[in-house]
């Protein structure tokens, strides 16, 4: 559980395994599941859960945010529970680690450019037989590149334009949960990361403009924007006006004039 905001954590409170395997079990006794994606879990207990659970669950695809380091460098997971995530990783069906988790994974050095990126993640998919989302949102371009790598198989490429926005918390995790959502609902790997990539492109783009930090918080780091092809679709609110009878509607009678009592001061005639 983290206590934050936009721009910071400023607490972290770790489960315990008990309680994240009891909401598995409790969500699994009464939902389908179709799909599960995986974000921070905090410590070697936790992942142990987690993949306990879905040994015994079987769910049909896995998608793992490795969620180690954050992509400023700062570490997220306790260095002694790495080995259990790395495991988690293999046994998974796709996995979205950022620059700095792909390196820690593959036991490289940061990418510096794209062919090390798509390096990296084919040893990785070749290793382990799973697919690699690998990111240049860290690499210093005018576009950012999402590739699907797998082993055997052409890299898919999904090019957007670098915003500058700050307003970019959490994308790594949002770009995990929208892939996530669209693998499941059926969509083939190329069309599924090109939706997931162009939403989070727009909810950066929009970020902004919803306008909700203090004053004092600049640069501003605020939210990416969700949710904005949402209210894009959505009609615009028809606001009915109140209907006045015409016997109603007071009759202009050219300029006031005030009468001479009120011009001297007032008093009754």
């Amino acid at each position: 559980m983290l206590a934050q905001n936009s721009s910071r954590v400023t607490h972290i409170e770790h489960m315990s395994a008990a309680v994240v395997r009891a909401q598995l079990d409790a969500i699994a006794e009464h939902a389908r599941i179709d799909a599960v994606k995986i974000g921070m879990l905090g410590t070697a207990e936790n992942v142990q859960a987690v993949a306990e659970w879905l040994s015994e669950a079987r769910p049909q695809l896995i998608v793992v945010d490795p969620v180690m380091i954050s992509s400023s460098g700062t570490a997220l997971l306790a260095r002694a529970a790495f080995p259990e995530v790395v495991a988690l990783c293999a046994a998974a069906d796709v996995i979205t680690p950022n620059a700095l988790e792909l390196a820690e994974l593959t036991g490289s050095s940061l990418a510096k450019n794209h062919i090390d990126v798509c390096n990296q993640a084919r040893a990785w998919a070749e290793r382990h037989g799973n697919v690699v989302i690998a990111k240049t949102g860290h690499l210093d371009s005018e576009q950012t590149t999402n590739y699907w790598i797998e082993s055997g198989a052409e890299p898919i490429k999904i090019h957007t334009q670098r915003v500058d926005s700050s307003a970019t918390q959490g994308t790594g995790c949002a770009l995990a949960s929208a892939l996530t959502t669209r693998l499941a609902a059926g969509d083939a790997p190329a069309r599924a990361l090109a939706w997931a990539s162009d939403w989070l492109h727009h909810a950066i783009s929009h970020g902004e403009r919803l306008d909700v930090t203090l004053a004092h918080c600049q640069p501003l780091a605020g939210p990416m924007d969700h949710f904005h092809h949402v209210r894009a679709a959505m009609p615009q609110p028809h606001i009915p006006q109140p209907h006045i009878p015409q016997a109603q509607v007071p009759q202009s009678h050219g300029p006031l004039q005030l009468g001479s009592c009120a011009r001297n001061g007032g008093g009754s005639r």
